[in-house]
């Protein structure tokens, strides 16, 4: 089982701008121009998380019984259980996740969480946890955790905003299960890594994911989804000391966040009828999620299996065979909201042989057969804290982004074989790709771990090094072919990439060397990256070309419209393709009207009127010239469109969502909007006379969008728009 968290964002459509420095702060943004228009067309006439759904009831006992974590061991062969947890080597220790933390995410408050890790963990052999406190005015990054001190739980409550509190969320019965399962089956995995707790708010928070990046090295575990979206928020995720594990969901094909994200390892779920010391009896389970998203590209490490976009899960475990969990309500308490203990499910089963007098205090604990990618998904958090206390112990640094590694596998298939089990049966819908298959597919990924040979291969894998890009900045002419190649430094060979390139601009793969037949004036800003094969780690870096063209610049006609007495701006649309120093002037222009040397034309107080000047553009260094005739109309009676501007403000890494400009006229049946001065990673659309703005990760700086609409009647009207990100 898994929660789920619903979300609502605006649909939006392809953008991209001029960057600058932000109010009040100092910042230079690095966003990408993307150097084209955006066309929006409009018939005339807030992202954020909403609340994380409970989570679904446990399933009932499966007919082949209820598997206990020591058979769980067993069967994705793990080490045997220490008889004894003190006087453990070092090497013993990190064999069970030792020094090693693990970060639990849920929402609402589960009061009695420490008493049920210990209940468990006395009725089936693990070592119990001692409780330690993190104060709400803690420094980040925490002290790494001790290798010797056994298990310590740590429960901490993240306000909305993301900082700490004292006051604990408000305590939801429905998702006490959820939480059990994952501080239970992380620590059956990794019995002696630190756990800590965030309680997140009802309502869900990306500040309280923010929060957990800064508290230190670990593995963050993610057992609740929503249904992937446009705007997916994914810079909190962004952390290298941190390794990300999230469920694919349980309701089938279906791909969820923030699972889908590439930098998380998702999980997806399997039944396991039997098994044997060397291998079990799998088939992906019929409700696991997975599937190709809509809206994430595919990430490196995938697209060796020819894959364009994103797909999920990469790996997983048991999921749909019911696992040994306890919960254990708090006693009758008003702080919680509970008259009297709640009785016990009509599920519930029978009380371990092994399980120890209840807690005093509390209620009867209530023992349940838990399934779902909710219980895969601790459990691979577990053996990444086993990999990286196994990688401390020689020196070497923590996973990480752990899929690299992973994928690289189906390239060696006799050590792919040996290290994880591929499920090959089993469907989770009716689809062409909803059927489980040798080798990866969208419902088992990888396959499920064979723990102790995986371990010995995460744990020796030698730190892996991103190529690493330099900036360029070439000069050239639209009348000669452009070569240049980019400077770089790699361990291994690469392969060359390019992003955001001009029509016609190609890159060697092999050597990197950026070709251009027949460059187009203008300036450009193309990313160039670099990909090692075999650890599928990237590097990036900015090529900026400058091409020169000949001719003289040119000036656009245009039908505009205005009203008497307020402000009138436009920027005419110029080429200039030999990039030099530009002139501009007006002739047959009514008094006041001026033009700058941007070439925005501008009247502070408009008389009614018609009017048709003439602009002349003039090359300052060639002296050619070119010019075009405006007709302006000023009249009391609005004709033709008229922008109503917004100036959005935000937070660098924040999804902004935003309304830029509304739009009235009451003299045309539609309006083509073109919108010019946007970055890469802007989107727009249109709602009613509204045009919408969505930037899934705002990079600090104060960005100028002109906006201009074109009505059906052929007149125009222009206005500029500040969107403005604070570090």
């Amino acid at each position: 089982m898994i929660g789920a968290l619903c979300g609502l964002v605006l649909l939006a459509s392809c953008g991209g701008g001029s960057s600058g420095s932000s109010t009040g702060t100092t910042c230079q943004s690095g966003a990408a121009l993307t150097g084209s228009t955006i066309e929006l067309s409009m018939p005339l006439g807030s992202s954020s998380l909403s609340s994380i759904v409970p989570a679904a009831t446990a399933a009932s006992a499966p007919p082949n019984g209820v598997y206990t974590p020591l058979e769980v061991r067993q069967a994705y062969q793990e080490l045997p259980l220490a008889s004894s947890w003190s006087g453990l080597s070092a090497a013993q220790a990190a064999g069970f996740g030792a020094g090693q933390t693990i970060y639990i995410l849920i929402q609402y408050h589960v009061p009695a969480a420490f008493e049920e890790l210990n209940y468990f963990s006395q009725t089936f052999g693990l070592p119990t946890c001692t409780a330690a406190s993190i104060p709400v005015t803690a420094s980040f990054p925490l002290a790494a955790a001790s290798a010797s001190a056994g298990c310590t739980f740590t429960q901490v409550y993240s306000s909305s905003s993301g900082s700490l509190t004292s006051t604990a969320p408000s305590y939801n019965s429905s998702w006490s299960l959820e939480t059990a399962i994952d501080i239970e089956w992380s620590h059956v995995i990794a019995p002696l890594a630190r756990i800590i707790l965030v309680e997140m708010p009802g309502n869900g928070s990306n500040a309280t994911l923010s929060l957990v990046d800064t508290m230190g090295p670990g593995i963050v575990s993610m057992s609740w989804a929503m249904k992937e979206y446009s705007s997916m928020p994914d810079s909190m995720f962004d952390d290298a000391q941190m390794s990300y594990v999230s469920g694919s969901g349980d309701w089938g094909t279906e791909v969820m966040w923030p699972a889908v994200m590439p930098q998380i390892l998702s999980v997806g779920g399997t039944v396991m009828s039997s098994y044997t010391a060397t291998s079990r009896n799998e088939s992906a389970w019929s409700n696991t999620g997975g599937g190709t998203s809509s809206y994430v590209t595919a990430p490196m490490y995938q697209l060796g299996l020819g894959l364009a976009m994103r797909t999920v899960p990469d790996v997983s475990m048991m999921g749909g065979t019911g696992q040994y969990v306890v919960t254990i309500a708090p006693a009758a308490s008003a702080s919680v909201g509970l008259g009297t203990c709640p009785a016990a499910p009509g599920n519930a089963m029978s009380v371990p042989a092994t399980a120890p007098s209840a807690p005093a205090g509390l209620c009867t604990p209530v023992w349940e057969a838990a399934d779902g990618t909710s219980i895969a998904t601790p459990e691979w958090a577990g053996i990444l804290a086993q990999a990286d206390a196994e990688r401390a112990l020689l020196g070497l640094g923590v996973l990480g982004e752990v899929q690299p590694y992973l994928y690289s596998l189906l390239d060696r298939p006799t050590t792919y074989a040996q290290l994880l089990q591929d499920i090959t049966t089993g469907s989770d819908g009716s689809c062409s790709s909803c059927s489980a298959t040798v080798g990866y597919d969208a419902l088992t990924g990888l396959g499920t771990p064979n723990v102790t040979p995986l371990l010995g291969y995460l744990s020796t894998s030698p730190a892996q090094v991103a190529p690493l890009v330099s900036p360029l900045s070439v000069s050239g002419s639209s009348t000669q072919a452009l070569r240049v190649g980019m400077p770089f430094t790699s361990v291994e060979p690469v392969s060359w990439s390019l992003g955001n390139a001009p029509s016609g601009m190609s890159i060697d793969t092999s050597t990197g060397t950026v070709s251009w037949p027949q460059p187009t004036p203008g300036n450009y800003s193309v990313t160039v990256t670099a990909t090692d094969p075999l650890t599928l780690l990237s590097g990036s870096a900015t090529l900026s070309v400058r091409i020169l063209g000949s001719g003289a610049p040119t000036v656009s006609s245009a039908s505009l419209s205005g009203t008497p007495g307020l402000p009138f701006s436009y920027a005419l649309q110029l080429s200039n393709p030999q990039l030099d120093p530009l002139s501009l002037s007006l002739a047959q222009a009514p008094a006041g009207m001026s033009v700058d040397s941007a070439g925005v034309l501008s009247w502070a107080s408009p008389v009614a009127g018609s009017y048709s000047p003439t602009v002349t553009v003039t090359d300052t260094t060639t002296g050619q010239t070119s010019s075009a005739t405006l007709q302006l109309r000023f009249a009391s009676t609005t004709t033709g469109p008229l922008f109503t501007g917004n100036a959005p403000a935000g937070t660098a890494g924040t999804p902004l969502s935003a309304l830029l400009a509304t739009l009235s006229d009451g003299s045309a049946t539609s309006a083509q909007i073109a919108i010019t001065g946007a970055v890469t990673g802007m989107s727009f659309r249109v709602s009613g006379q509204s045009v919408l703005m969505s930037w899934p990760s705002p990079q600090c700086g104060s960005y100028v969008l002109t906006l201009t609409a074109t009505d059906s009647s052929g007149l125009s009207s222009q206005t500029r728009v500040v969107v403005s990100v604070a570090a």
